[in-house]
């Protein structure tokens, strides 16, 4: 059993509510807002039905109904912030050589996240070597991570060997039965550099020191400035200095 609330525009009579909307024109909309309280536990559903003078080549889409269950006390919606991040090492990679994904999940609560999967979609330029723990088919890594308890996290190891230079990209992503109240730090995408050969990147690291002498100096006397660079490597030094 419902009691209807007055609503704006519209009237009761019977059970039935009533909104007159007039003309409307084409691309126009118009909107009501009807208010009722429930007054006893259960299912109800609703109908509501639109209708004009013309005709309506597609009546179909006329009528729209929506069930609402009704409880005695609120319902608590358990839910669980999770997070996902992603390295890859090393970046760039030679072809042929090992490539690792090490996958971070995280419960940040206020609930347990219940029955976590982690799926890390593989390049197509990569060969599966190992995920521990995890299932590979079809260039899909699937992991299943059980419960997370507010607080906990997760570790995932994925080895893969390049196959040709380029740049691939891997997409992890993370789903639970619990509600995410924000879904949209659970996808991680990491993009690596591959390469023919080794990137050799030098490395040197300079260094000056500076004295003066005399200090304090007389005015009109020389002041002398003592200036040593200095090269620590582990490269040399090249071009000017």
């Amino acid at each position: 059993m419902l009691t209807f609330n007055p609503s704006p525009g519209c009237v009761e009579a019977a059970g039935v509510v009533t909104c007159t909307v007039g003309a409307l024109a084409s691309g126009g909309v118009a909107s009501f807002s009807i208010n009722v309280t429930p007054n006893s536990t259960g299912v109800i559903f609703n109908i509501a039905q639109v209708a004009g003078d013309q005709l309506d080549p597609a009546p179909g889409n006329n009528v729209a109904g929506e069930a609402t269950t009704v409880v005695d006390a609120p319902v608590v919606m358990p839910m669980a912030e999770l997070f996902i991040l992603k390295t890859d090492s090393p970046d760039s990679v030679v072809v042929g050589e090992a490539l690792i994904y090490t996958i971070f999940v995280t419960n940040f609560g206020p609930d347990t996240a219940t029955n976590v999967t982690l799926t890390d979609d593989l390049p197509a330029d990569v060969t599966f070597v190992s995920a521990p723990g995890c299932v590979e088919g079809g260039g899909t890594v699937t992991c299943d991570l059980g419960d997370l308890a507010n607080g906990d996290s997760a570790v995932i190891t994925v080895t893969v060997t390049a196959d040709q230079v380029g740049t691939v990209l891997n997409i992890s992503q993370i789903d639970s039965d619990t509600e995410d109240p924000n879904p949209f730090n659970n996808i991680s995408v990491e993009s690596t550099l591959v390469v023919s050969e080794p990137i050799v990147i030098t490395a040197a690291d300079l260094q000056v020191i500076k004295s003066d002498t005399p200090d304090p100096i007389v005015v009109g006397t020389t002041l002398n400035y003592q200036i040593i660079a200095i090269n620590s490597g582990p490269d040399d030094a090249a071009g000017d200095v």
